[in-house]
């Protein structure tokens, strides 16, 4: 995840090449350009509009954000995808204005999705949004820039001690031993 699309932008291309020289993408294999980006077969791509006549093998509607692994691409410029809803043909109009690759996406594009491992990167200001579906025992590690200890990643907060209630809430600002984040 990041904050801007720009920085998604740049994420997603990166990841593209680090695909690509582990072998995991075939550069010289069937490519479709779309602006900027080069889809390949393999790519990890999503879906930007719901479509109700696009349904997968499962009868299951094309949804915005919906995430999908590129299984063949077609001379005319459609696409066939997979994921977790089924396998389904995206035709070339479609493609041309509605996929787009999916390696990283906005914070705010992640809102209320549950995953067991994210990766937020924060290269300028940026809300609450990247860490709003987490387990209140995980800790959202930060690096700071100005401090000896930048190479090691510090926890933004720690789950407070059980009270015997079941809560494991971060401690509020105004309790003696959190960071305030006020500006």
């Amino acid at each position: 995840m990041a904050n801007t699309n720009h920085t998604v932008d740049r994420l997603n291309r990166l990841t593209q090449q680090r695909r690509i020289s582990a072998h995991e993408l075939d550069p010289n294999g069937p490519a479709l350009q779309l602006g900027r980006e080069r889809l390949l077969v393999g790519d990890e791509v999503v879906t930007r509009r719901n479509q109700r006549t696009l349904r997968t093998d499962r009868g299951i509607v094309v949804k915005n954000r919906d995430h999908w692994t590129i299984e063949h691409i077609h001379p005319d410029g459609a696409v066939t995808v997979t994921g977790r809803t089924g396998t389904v043909r995206l035709p070339a109009d479609y493609v041309a204005k509605d996929l787009e690759l999916g390696y990283a996406q906005t914070s705010h594009a992640t809102q209320g999705r549950t995953v067991d491992v994210g990766l937020l990167l924060v290269d300028g200001f940026v809300d609450s949004a990247g860490s709003t579906r987490r387990s209140p025992a995980d800790a959202t590690p930060t690096t700071p820039t100005s401090s000896p200890a930048a190479t090691k990643p510090q926890p933004t907060s720690s789950p407070r001690p059980s009270s015997g209630t079941g809560s494991n809430n971060p401690p509020s600002p105004d309790e003696p031993g959190s960071e305030s984040t006020r500006h």
